[in-house]
């Protein structure tokens, strides 16, 4: 019988344990993930979730997105911050079309714009370097501000604010030029 009776005890001193291993919990909640936005090194996803590219750069109002074909800049509040970082509304394809477009748009009005007597400004935009003379295939003739005339490839110009510009400082210029005749 003490057998028996200590079978009981133990059995039953068991069983709570027992039923508190098996009795089911409540999950905790799950943790909220804070909504991840524009940040360097932060991939960028369509609205399908589709990797569009990653942030290289951040300039003022701007997120510069390298999308492995382009670096293409798009503005912080057009990105949408989730979990899993920020959004957009175009595709990859959308976004390098879009580039590739404005590209072209640009070349267009740069074309224009390299044609005699247009004033072609330092990469500040502000400072005068000359007027161009002429305009060839290649090469686009600029006298300068000291009445020098100097001949430079076309890929050197860019449109900017103020009009025309190269991609040097005034002092660089200066000193590329300096050989020059007059």
């Amino acid at each position: 019988m003490k057998f028996i009776a200590t079978a009981l005890l133990l059995g039953t001193a068991a069983a709570p344990a027992a039923l508190a291993q098996t009795t089911p919990t409540t999950p905790a909640p799950a943790a909220q993930t804070a909504p991840q936005g524009p940040a360097v090194g932060v991939t960028v996803k369509d609205t399908a979730g589709a990797d569009v590219g990653t942030i290289e750069a951040i300039n003022a109002d701007l997120a510069v997105i390298n999308t492995g074909t382009n670096k293409v800049s798009y503005p912080l509040n057009a990105m949408t911050p989730t979990p899993t970082g920020p959004i957009i509304a175009l595709t990859k394809a959308q976004l390098d079309a879009s580039f590739a477009e404005q590209q072209a748009k640009a070349a267009a009005e740069l074309q224009t714009r390299l044609a005699a007597g247009t004033e072609v400004f330092a990469r500040d935009g502000s400072t005068k370097l000359g007027t161009i003379k002429a305009v060839d295939a290649e090469f686009v003739t600029v006298t300068t501000t000291a009445g020098k005339d100097v001949r430079l490839p076309k890929g050197g110009f860019a449109t900017g604010r103020t009009g025309v510009v190269i991609g040097m400082t005034a002092a660089e210029f200066t000193a590329a030029t300096a050989g020059a005749a007059k």
